[in-house]
């Protein structure tokens, strides 16, 4: 049983938190560190991922300068959107694929800047995280 839920999960792409809910309880163990992370069908929470993810925090470090791991969350926070999965390792996954594109450089642990992004990335960042906001004209993929 819990293979099947655990598989379904992963075929879904993530997407399938239904499935996450059939597992034991022992693995939702409230003293689990990441136990206090939203669950993203939590209070109708908009799940941020992926390449908006990605755009949101290169677009905050470009406009706000240098900043840290647990800066960067507080930004997903104010946004209104919310992290699946342990905050800090998801923020750093993202900037990873930025980091390898050049548009963002790692400082030092958990501290990240921007570098030097394009006038046409940027403005396209600027739509595709404004389509995915809350009340916006889309939603993340």
């Amino acid at each position: 049983m819990v293979w099947q839920a655990v598989l379904a999960f992963c075929h879904s792409g993530g997407r399938d938190w239904s499935m996450a809910d059939a597992l034991p309880t022992h693995l939702a163990n409230a003293s689990h560190p990441s136990a206090d992370v939203l669950h993203p069908s939590e209070a109708g929470a908009t799940v941020i991922a992926g390449i908006e993810l990605r755009y949101l925090l290169t677009l905050h470090l470009v406009a706000a300068g240098p900043s840290t791991v647990k800066e960067l969350v507080d930004v997903v926070d104010r946004a209104g959107f919310v992290l699946a999965g342990r905050p800090s390792k998801v923020i750093s996954d993202a900037l990873r694929w930025e980091v390898a594109r050049g548009r963002v450089v790692r400082l030092g642990r958990g501290s990240y800047g921007a570098r030097r992004v394009p006038r046409s990335t940027f403005q396209r960042m600027r739509q595709r995280v404004a389509s995915a906001a809350p009340g916006g004209s889309g939603g993340c993929r």
